[in-house]
């Protein structure tokens, strides 16, 4: 409280009651709840340390861009020792008298993988897939097929006559419950190869995928009950963050968004690019705490 001097007339008597209020005045006003703050003040290069909030709406300020490294939280993946989900030892014949493409197996990413330690926020999973293909045609390959999208680097083929025995294996990342299809094709004759077996694919952990609204942030981020704003996302070559600002979309990866920061979205989505279903990269999300 502000201290209110007293008004002395000429010979007024100095009573301890007086003293007292001067006493009093004096001890309110070396203590900053006691200060009233009647203008601005240039507190000439000194910090204020050891504070442990401010009140929202009493900064008018500008968050430094980047922020300090300190008031930045990384979103790390949940790994696992890896686990077979699905395993087909085969062998699937491709079959012959036609020179389609056939889809010789296909297997379905569980959608709940919470038995395995996974939550069911990190819908981004990062799999194993290992195949084997032998043929002794030429042009004759085997791919594998995301949710209809072909994932080229576990395609396999023989381009030139000889035989061909390989097994290929990849880690990829995909959204739990997607269907993963296994195909062969033999474009040279009538013959009843490629073969694919051993197919194997095994999980080994997570990475927050879907949409989430601010009461979800702090959990993926990993820092529960702490007020958070995303501030970071790569520029991911097949998956995307989306804000949405009351209504108003701002994607994170481009840094369309940057220019709301430090403003706190109503939720946020991490989702495919268009006609991408698979990457062999893990995305990377920072969020911004104003306080350490």
């Amino acid at each position: 409280m502000a201290y209110a001097p007293t008004t002395w007339d000429a010979n007024d008597v100095i009573t301890k009651d007086k003293l007292n209020k001067i006493e009093q005045g004096i001890n309110t006003a070396s203590k900053l709840s006691g200060t009233d703050i009647d203008a601005d003040k240039d507190w000439n290069g000194k910090s204020i340390t050891n504070l442990n909030a401010l009140q929202a709406g009493t900064v008018n300020g500008i968050v430094p861009v980047p922020p300090p490294s300190s008031h930045l939280i990384t979103v790390e993946p949940v790994t696992i020792d890896p686990v077979t989900i699905a395993s087909y030892p085969g062998p699937y014949t491709h079959t012959g008298g036609h020179r389609f493409e056939e889809t010789r197996l296909s297997f379905v990413i569980p959608s709940n993988l919470s038995d395995h330690g996974i939550p069911a926020s990190h819908k981004l999973v990062r799999i194993s897939v290992s195949y084997r293909m032998v043929t002794g045609t030429t042009n004759s390959y085997s791919r594998v097929i995301i949710n209809g999208v072909n994932c080229s680097p576990l395609r396999q083929e023989l381009t030139w006559y000889g035989s061909y025995d390989n097994t290929i294996t990849l880690s990829i990342y995909v959204v739990a419950g997607s269907t993963l299809s296994f195909t062969t094709c033999n474009t040279s004759n009538n013959s009843s190869q490629p073969t694919i077996s051993n197919i194997v694919v095994k999980l080994e952990g997570g990475y927050p995928f879907g949409s989430f609204t601010p009461a979800g942030y702090s959990t993926i981020a990993g820092v529960p009950n702490l007020p958070i704003a995303p501030y970071n996302f790569n520029n991911h070559p097949d998956i995307e963050c989306t804000c949405d600002f009351d209504g108003i979309s701002a994607t994170m990866g481009d840094k369309k968004a940057r220019p709301y920061f430090p403003q706190q979205p109503n939720a946020i989505t991490l989702a495919w690019k268009p006609d991408k279903t698979w990457t062999s990269t893990q995305p990377f999300l920072q969020f911004y705490r104003g306080r350490t």
